[in-house]
C-alpha cells in the first residue's frame, strides 16, 4: 500500500490498506490493524475524504489506546506512546482540516483536546526516559483496581473481535461498542486518581486535557 501511496494511485493503496485491515482482524492482529487503519486514513486524507479518514484514525488510536493499556507500568506505556505519535499527529491534522467547514467550533475544540493529550503524554514520555518510577506512591488497591478493570475490557474486546470476524449480528456488535466506550471512560478516570496519588504526577491527567473553554 506504501508504494502505491508514493505513485499516487489512491485507488490501489487504499484496496491495498483495506486488504491488510481484513487480515489483521482475521488474525486477531490488534497492531497489524491499527497500522493498517492509520496508513488507510493517511491515503484517505490525501484523497480529501476527510470524514472517512477521521473514522479510521480513531479506530486506529482506540485499539492503540488498548494496547498500550495492556502494558503494565506507566513507564513502558509512555513509551508506547512515542511508538504512534504521527497516529496521533495525523489525527490532528484531520480535525484541523474539517474544522474549515465547520460553523460550531465543535471541531476546533477536538483539534485542541487532542493536540493537548498529544502533549501530556509526551509529557509522561519524557519522565519515563527520564527513568522516573512514575507508578511510585500509588496504592496497591488502586493498581489492581486498574488491573481487573483491563481484564474486563481486554475480554470485551475479545467477544467484539470474534463478532468482527463473522460478519454478523451488527446490534450485538453496536451494543458491545458502547460498552467498551463507558469501560474506556471508567478507565480514563480511575488513571487519573492513579495520577493524582503518583509521587511524580500529581497535575498531570491527560485525560481530561486542556479545553477551548479554558482558554
Amino acid at each position: 500500500g506504501d508504494a502505491y501511496l508514493l505513485l499516487g494511485n489512491l485507488a490501489a493503496a487504499r484496496s491495498s490498506y483495506e486488504h491488510a485491515i481484513e487480515l489483521s482482524v482475521g488474525a486477531r492482529d490488534p497492531r497489524g490493524e491499527s497500522v493498517a487503519r492509520y496508513r488507510l486514513a493517511r491515503a484517505l486524507a490525501r484523497g480529501g475524504d476527510l470524514a472517512g479518514a477521521r473514522q479510521q484514525i480513531e479506530q486506529s488510536l482506540r485499539i492503540s489506546e488498548r494496547m498500550r493499556r495492556g502494558v503494565s507500568s506507566f513507564n513502558l506505556r509512555a513509551t508506547y506512546f512515542a511508538s504512534i505519535h504521527q497516529h496521533h499527529e495525523l489525527y490532528i491534522d484531520i480535525l484541523m482540516r474539517l474544522r474549515q467547514g465547520d460553523s460550531t467550533g465543535k471541531l476546533a475544540a477536538a483539534a485542541l483536546e487532542a493536540s493537548e493529550r498529544s502533549r501530556a503524554r509526551s509529557l509522561l514520555e519524557s519522565l519515563a526516559d527520564a527513568g522516573v518510577d512514575l507508578d511510585r506512591g500509588v496504592p496497591p488497591e488502586l493498581l489492581a483496581r486498574r488491573k481487573a478493570l483491563k481484564r474486563t475490557v481486554d475480554a470485551k474486546a475479545e467477544q467484539l473481535m470474534r463478532l468482527a470476524n463473522t460478519g454478523t449480528n451488527d446490534n450485538g456488535a453496536a451494543a458491545l461498542e458502547s460498552e467498551i466506550h463507558e469501560l474506556d471512560l471508567r478507565f480514563d478516570q480511575l488513571e487519573a486518581e492513579i495520577r493524582s496519588r503518583s509521587h511524580h504526577l500529581p497535575a498531570l491527567t491527560p485525560p481530561a486535557p486542556l479545553t477551548c473553554h479554558d482558554r
